[in-house]
C-alpha cells in the first residue's frame, strides 16, 4: 500500500505481516492516495492546511468550505460528463433508430436532435447517480471505506473532483485535467455495469431498470419477462394497469406543478390544469420516448443481442412500458397488506421519485446556476466543457476582463434554438457608474433590447421584447 510522505502508518508498515491491502487509517493519507491514483494530484504528500480546511465538514468542526465544494463539484461532474456523453452520442445507433421508428420522414430531421439531447440527458443521470458514485468509491478510492452512507460517499467523490479541477494545492502539483478526466469518468460510468448475463443486452436493461426504477434483483423476475411477452393486455401480475397509476402520478405531478407557480388556494384550477396537461402528456410520444430512450425497449429481446434492423413497434414499447408500471410498482412487499391501496402514491413500493420520467421526458435547456455564495469559481462550465477538446473548443485564453467591463455572455443552443444570457449582476457594485445598453438580433430582426445600470443605489437590469 502507497502512503504519501511522513504518514505514520507508512512508517510502520514494515511491521504488519497481514497480506491484505487496507486502506491507510490516517485519514489524510487515504485522501492522498485518492487524489493520486485517480484525480491527476503529483505531490508527494497533502499540504496539511488544505486538507483541514477542504476535507473537514461542518459537522467535524469545518467552516463549510467541503460542503459548498461538494456543490460545485457536482455541478462540475454533471457538466463533464454531458460533454463525456455528447461525445459518445456522435456515432450512437440507438439515437438514429429512435428517431426513425417514432417519427415519420418529414419529422425525423428535427426528431434526432431532440433525441440525442434525451439520450445525453440518460448518460448525465447515470454518471451522476449518488448509488453509482457510491459505488465507485466503494470500490477504488480508500478514504471512502471509512464513510457510512451513500450521500456521504458521493459528496466526497464531488469534493475531490472540485479540488483537483481547481487545483487547490497550487498548478504545479495537479496534471492537466485531459489526462485523467476521461478515465475517471469512464470507470464510474462502468463501475456497476452488470455483466454476469451472457447476454449484454440484457446486462444494460439490468441497468437501466436499476437507475429509473430502482430494480434491485440481478435477473428478471417471472413478472418482468411477462411484460414482455404479454403485448395483448394488462400483465397478471399486476394489479393495477400501469396507465392508471401513470395517470395518478402524472395528475399529482401537474397539480403540485400548477400550485407552486400560483399557489394553493385554487385547487379547483389546479385540478382543471393537472386533468388536461394529464391528458396531453398520455396522448403525446413521451411515453414512447422514454421507452425507447431511457430502457431501449424498441430493441431489448429479452436472452437476445441487439439487431437496430429488427424493432419491436411504438405501440409495443408503450405496452411494454405500462406492464413494468403495473407489475413492479403494485407486485411489491407492501402487496402483502390487505389495505394496500395502489392509487396513495406514497404506498407505490419504487424507491425512485416517479416524477422523473414527467421532468426527463421533457428536454430542459440551459445550465442550472451556481448559487452565488456556494460557487468556488466563477467561469466553472465554460472550464470544464474545456476540458474535452474532442467534442467542445478548449478555452486556451486567460480571463482578462477588467474590472470596469461588464461581460455579458450569450450562448445560443441550435437544437432548442433557445438563447441563455448570462449577467454578472455582482459586478456592478465594484464599477463606477455605468448605463450599458444592446440589442439582440436573430436573422436581422430585433428580439429583445438589454438595459444594465448602476445608477441608483441597487443595480438594476431592463428588459425589452
Amino acid at each position: 500500500m502507497e502512503h504519501e510522505e511522513n504518514c505514520p502508518w507508512g512508517q510502520n508498515r514494515g511491521l504488519l505481516t497481514t497480506p491484505l491491502r487496507r486502506p491507510c487509517e490516517v485519514r489524510k493519507c487515504a485522501v492522498w492516495k485518492d487524489l493520486k491514483t485517480w484525480f491527476g494530484y503529483t505531490g508527494a504528500s497533502l499540504p496539511k492546511l488544505a486538507f483541514e480546511e477542504v476535507f473537514r465538514d461542518v459537522a467535524h468542526g469545518g467552516s463549510g468550505l467541503y460542503e459548498r465544494m461538494a456543490v460545485e463539484g457536482g455541478n462540475m461532474l454533471r457538466e463533464a460528463s454531458r460533454a463525456f456523453a455528447s461525445k459518445k452520442a456522435e456515432s450512437n445507433l440507438l439515437i438514429n433508430s429512435v428517431a426513425k421508428q417514432l417519427f415519420n420522414s418529414y419529422e425525423q430531421k428535427k426528431a434526432v436532435g431532440l433525441v440525442r439531447q434525451l439520450y445525453i440527458q440518460k448518460e448525465v443521470t447515470i454518471m451522476n447517480d449518488s448509488s453509482l458514485l457510491d459505488y465507485f468509491a466503494k470500490s477504488y478510492l480508500s478514504a471512502a471505506q471509512f464513510l457510512v452512507s451513500p450521500r456521504s460517499v458521493s459528496n466526497y467523490v464531488r469534493v475531490l473532483l472540485s479540488f483537483s479541477l481547481n487545483e487547490i494545492a497550487g498548478q504545479d502539483y495537479h496534471k492537466n485535467p485531459n489526462e485523467w478526466l476521461s478515465t475517471l469518468l469512464q470507470h464510474i460510468y462502468h463501475s456497476q455495469a452488470f455483466r454476469h448475463l451472457p447476454c449484454e443486452s440484457d446486462n444494460q436493461l439490468l441497468r437501466d431498470m436499476f437507475i429509473f426504477f430502482d430494480y434491485q434483483h440481478d435477473y428478471f423476475l417471472p413478472r418482468i419477462r411477462e411484460c414482455f411477452d404479454n403485448l395483448d393486455g394488462t400483465s397478471q401480475a399486476s394489479q393495477v394497469p400501469g396507465e392508471e397509476l401513470l395517470v395518478m402520478f402524472g395528475s399529482n405531478y401537474f397539480r403540485e406543478l400548477y400550485k407552486a407557480h400560483h399557489g394553493s388556494d385554487r385547487n379547483m384550477l389546479a385540478d382543471e390544469f393537472a386533468q388536461s396537461q394529464c391528458r396531453e402528456f398520455i396522448q403525446s410520444k413521451a411515453i414512447e420516448l422514454f421507452a425507447c430512450i431511457f430502457l431501449r425497449l424498441h430493441v431489448v429481446f429479452i436472452g437476445e443481442k441487439v439487431d437496430y434492423m429488427t424493432n419491436r413497434t411504438p405501440d409495443d414499447c408503450r405496452i411494454i412500458f405500462m406492464n413494468l408500471l403495473g407489475a413492479y410498482l403494485t407486485s411489491g412487499g407492501a402487496t402483502t397488506d390487505p389495505s394496500f391501496n395502489p392509487f396513495k402514491a406514497e404506498e407505490v413500493t419504487c424507491g425512485k421519485d416517479f416524477n422523473q420520467l414527467f421532468s426527463q421526458a421533457k428536454v430542459e435547456e440551459g445550465h442550472q446556476k451556481l448559487p452565488q455564495q456556494e460557487a468556488y469559481m466563477e467561469n466553472v462550465f465554460q472550464k470544464t466543457m474545456g476540458f474535452f477538446t474532442q467534442c467542445c473548443t478548449p478555452n486556451t485564453e486567460k480571463d482578462t476582463t477588467k474590472d470596469n467591463e461588464l461581460p455579458i455572455q450569450v450562448k445560443y443552443d441550435k437544437y432548442s434554438k433557445n438563447a441563455n444570457i448570462r449577467i454578472p449582476l455582482g459586478k456592478l457594485g465594484k464599477m463606477e457608474p455605468v448605463d450599458y445598453r444592446t440589442v439582440l438580433k436573430r436573422n436581422g430582426e430585433k428580439l429583445m433590447e438589454l438595459a444594465v445600470s448602476n445608477n441608483k443605489s441597487v443595480p438594476r437590469l431592463d428588459v425589452n421584447i
